[in-house]
């Protein structure tokens, strides 16, 4: 089992290195950031959210982990769906545990990372980021959904369950590859990631 998530993650890994090597070199050189001064608690005037603003965006970073985990589970769950008896089926419940965690933490750092990036396309962008975001949370909503349905199907032996949660999962990761495709058109084509 252990080798499955190691090679799971490697793959998900590979696909990130390549990403990167395909992307134009051209890269700004990284601002350094300048540190808070340290203050006296509850003498500071910098709010949460100004401390939040000088770490760097994390959604780039956690959106390929759901999307490798979940995407994997649905592809699991299809081949479960039509036969139940696969050998595939025990990988299943790890996959969404792990892929529903990192969601919603995907989904919490897309909306920080919308909320204070900076977006130079006027208008054109924003039916692309706003169906995006709703997808998004529908993905981190639906998988914790099938979550529960999960532990519920297991803890009351529920097999019936366990087929429609399969199904679910195939549905979910069918939305997670539009959700990505947009995030794809936000990040190349509108060239969000770059401000």
């Amino acid at each position: 089992m252990k080798k499955v998530f190691l090679f799971i993650f490697l793959l998900a890994l590979s696909g990130e290195v390549q990403a990167h090597q395909k992307q134009d070199h051209a890269v700004q050189p990284i601002q350094p950031v300048q540190p808070l001064p340290p203050q006296p608690l509850g003498q500071s005037d910098k709010s949460l959210t100004d401390v939040i603003l000088w770490l760097p965006p994390a959604h780039p970073i956690t959106v390929h982990f759901p999307v490798a985990f979940l995407m994997m589970a649905g592809v699991i769950g299809f081949i479960s769906f039509l036969k139940p008896s696969s050998r595939m089926t025990m990988l299943f419940d790890p996959l969404l545990y792990v892929g529903t965690v990192s969601a919603i933490l995907a989904m919490a750092t897309g909306l920080y990372f919308e909320e204070y990036t900076p977006h130079h396309h006027g208008g054109l962008i924003d039916p692309v980021m706003e169906t995006h975001e709703i997808l998004g949370i529908t993905v981190a909503a639906m998988s914790v959904v099938l979550s529960l349905l999960n532990l519920i199907s297991a803890r009351k032996n529920l097999p019936s369950l366990k087929k429609w949660i399969f199904l679910g999962t195939f549905i979910l990761a069918l939305i997670i590859s539009f959700t990505s495709h947009l995030g794809g058109i936000l990040v190349h084509y509108f060239q969000i990631a770059k401000g």
